[in-house]
């Protein structure tokens, strides 16, 4: 019994783990998941499970240059079909001493919707600053994705860092409920904040990409099929709370996510020295009603007075002509506080009345209680305007200067198309505000300011662009939430009626059947054939944004100013082009320009240039002797100005040339200064036939 006892608590005392033991088996207990993660991460990678979705990636037309990633929408979307469209201009690798660059993040108004290309913007921004310093070399890249929010920006952050921007121009928060990610959006990867922060860290991983795969079921289940539904809207696509109500729970998560990502956007770019310009956003108050209102709805239909109504019992129409409206919807707004049509209507009466400032009020008040939540709340605005100083940005304030820019103060359909994106002009008063910061605060010093007007006059939206955009305004306006009718596509060329050419060409772009550079030398050739030379130059300018760094653009605009017989501006455009890109076509060009100018040596030059850049050129052989003919006559004709025979040798060259009027004055000074020389005398009887 004593050796049993003995036995067992031997046994017992081996069983007992030594410190060392205990930690390595508490170790592999710890680090046991994570192996297995690591192995999982391994197994999806070498299966080619995933995708990488940088934000910038070579161009594969140029090594020298990076473009945005046309697929970096996929990172955010939980389902590729919903994954819209960038931007996809080029830019240098590698900033040179004459690079000045700045980059746009924002979503679908940064990005242009509904005119896209020269009616964005930071488009028109560019142009600007190209005219305001031609020394330069402006690069205004436009990082702006549709329907994304606060969280896309501070993620795309770092990448933007790398790239080292001289500024960050930012137009955020019409998105940020609906946006992916958002509170309310389809597109929500999680409600709490540190799980999407966490995602945004790891993306990249194969893990990631399952997990993400794995919520898209999820989504589209719970979306009831709006992710993947071809009837439906982008809007409609990304919405998962229809009504969020004003002061609920996630009226506020939607604030504070703003709030928080901006501030943690701010810290990224400070720490690296990068100036940082945030826009106050805008939206249509005087003539957009709240798309979902609670309480007791009021109902405007055109052409009839106003009735209010809750459910089916209509409440005593109220008298347009009278003050009787106007205290009927004032006590409506004191029991029904949240009501949006109440104050929308409210709104209006103020104004008819040229009560502005408290129409104003309540209009704004009207766009915060709508329950569908596609305009951003002024509580954004108010974040940054009272953050500005603490936080150490730029604030433009876009809200202001678009009041200051509408009727009575109020901003509405003179600015804006629909709730919340500019018209052309709106675009562009948006750029003249950050162009007015950016020299404000001398971050592209310059003494040269280009007037308002004069950029106007030359903003880069072709007929073609704002024809465009009154077919996207089309399809938009009825759909949802606008209307909830379907709206057949097909419908358009029956709906829009083709009154020109260009009009013709807007729709094929619109239809895909047309890409919309293919459009641009259409509409380029028609305006040429039709001598509309300044709608021709407007083409250009669009194109020189769209492609900034090719040459091609400033040799068409040179060809308008050629034959508008304004070399001097041809020549500076072609200069200008070649800079940018050394084509032999547009060496070629300025050799002829050169030679007309009576420049023989720069003439020679890019003459030089051309035949040795492009074998096409090589029939200019003998043009090109002729021409260092010309320049030794001519040196030798400056040390003796009075050499008769010289100067006729020189005409002949000229003629060869097709120069023919200083041809002509030459021998003329040849036989004023020596008519007995024997060549003058030969060229004396060839003019009398004696």
């Amino acid at each position: 019994m004593a050796s049993d006892r003995k036995d067992q608590k031997l046994k017992s005392e081996s069983r007992i783990l030594s410190p060392g033991r205990r930690f390595l088996f508490t170790l592999i207990a710890v680090l046991f998941p994570f192996c297995l993660l690591i192995l999982l991460e391994l197994i999806l990678r070498i299966t080619g499970y995933g995708d990488d979705y940088p934000l910038f990636k070579e161009d594969l037309r140029n090594p020298e240059f990076i473009t945005i990633n046309n697929e970096i929408a996929r990172r955010y979307f939980l389902n590729p079909e919903a994954a819209p469209n960038v931007s996809s201009q080029s830019f240098r690798k590698e900033k040179n001493e004459r690079t000045f660059r700045i980059v746009v993040q924002g979503a679908s108004t940064a990005l242009g919707v509904p005119y896209m290309h020269g009616g964005a913007f930071p488009a028109m921004l560019e142009q600007r600053l190209r005219m305001t310093c031609p020394d330069k070399e402006i690069e205004v890249i436009n990082t702006a994705i549709t329907a994304v929010n606060t969280y896309t920006l501070l993620d795309l952050a770092d990448e933007i860092t790398e790239i080292e921007p001289d500024a960050v121009l930012i137009y955020t928060g019409q998105n940020e409920y609906y946006g992916a990610l958002g509170v309310g959006s389809t597109q929500q990867f999680s409600s709490m904040q540190g799980l999407v922060y966490l995602y945004m860290v790891f993306d990249d991983l194969r893990l990631f990409s399952l997990i993400k795969d794995l919520q898209t079921g999820i989504a589209r289940k719970k979306s009831k099929g709006a992710l993947l539904s071809p009837d439906k809207t982008l809007m409609e696509r990304m919405v998962s709370e229809q009504s969020i109500p004003y002061g609920s729970k996630i009226y506020f998560a939607g604030i504070r996510q703003f709030e928080r990502n901006i501030g943690k956007l701010i810290k990224i770019y400070n720490r690296k020295n990068i100036p940082v310009l945030i826009s106050t956003t805008v939206s249509n108050l005087r003539d957009m009603r709240p798309f979902i209102s609670s309480g007791t709805q009021v109902v405007l239909e055109k052409d009839t007075k106003p009735v209010i109504y809750s459910g089916t019992n209509i409440v005593p129409e109220l008298n347009p002509e009278n003050k009787d409206e106007k205290e009927g919807i004032m006590r409506l707004i004191e029991e029904e506080q949240d009501n949006a049509g109440a104050h929308y209507r409210a709104g209006q009466l103020f104004y008819a009345d040229q009560e502005y400032k408290q129409a104003e009020i309540m209009f704004r008040r009207a766009k915060d209680l709508d329950l569908l939540r596609f305009r951003a709340p002024e509580a954004f605005n108010e974040i940054l305007r009272e953050n500005s100083d603490k936080w150490d940005f730029i604030l433009v304030d876009v809200d202001s200067v678009f009041s200051f820019h509408s009727e009575h103060g109020i901003i509405g359909n003179n600015l804006i198309t629909e709730h919340v994106h500019p018209n052309a002009r709106g675009y562009f008063i948006m750029a003249d505000a950050f162009y007015s910061e950016l020299a404000d605060h001398k971050i592209l010093e310059s003494d040269n300011r280009i007037p308002f007007a004069v950029a106007y006059n030359q903003m880069p939206v072709t007929h073609v662009d704002s024809v465009y955009a009154q077919l996207g305004l089309t399809v938009l306006t009825n759909s949802w939430p606008f209307r909830n009718d379907k709206f057949d596509r097909n419908l358009l060329g029956k709906l829009f009626i083709l009154h020109s050419y260009p009009d013709t060409l807007a729709l094929k772009v619109f239809r895909e059947e047309m890409t919309w550079t293919q459009a641009m030398n259409e509409l380029y050739r028609y305006y040429l054939v039709n001598n509309l030379y300044d709608d021709a130059l407007r083409v250009t300018e669009a194109m020189k944004i769209e492609y900034r760094y090719s040459g091609i653009p400033y040799n068409m605009s040179a060809r308008i100013y050629g034959l508008q017989q304004q070399t001097g501006k041809a020549i500076s455009e072609l200069k200008y082009g070649f800079r940018l890109d050394s084509l032999p076509e547009i060496a070629y060009n300025l050799s002829g320009y050169f030679l007309n100018s009576d420049n023989l040596q720069e003439s020679l030059h890019y003459l030089e240039y051309a035949i040795d850049h492009n074998p096409g050129f090589e029939g200019n052989v003998k043009k090109l002797n002729i021409i260092k003919s010309a320049i030794t006559f001519k040196e030798r004709l400056n040390a003796d100005p009075n050499d008769a025979g010289i100067m006729i040798k020189l005409a002949k060259n000229y003629v060869t040339l097709n120069q023919l009027e200083r041809a002509d004055s030459l021998i003329r000074l040849a036989i004023q200064r020596n008519p007995s020389h024997p060549e003058v005398q030969a060229i004396i009887k060839k003019m009398t036939g004696s």
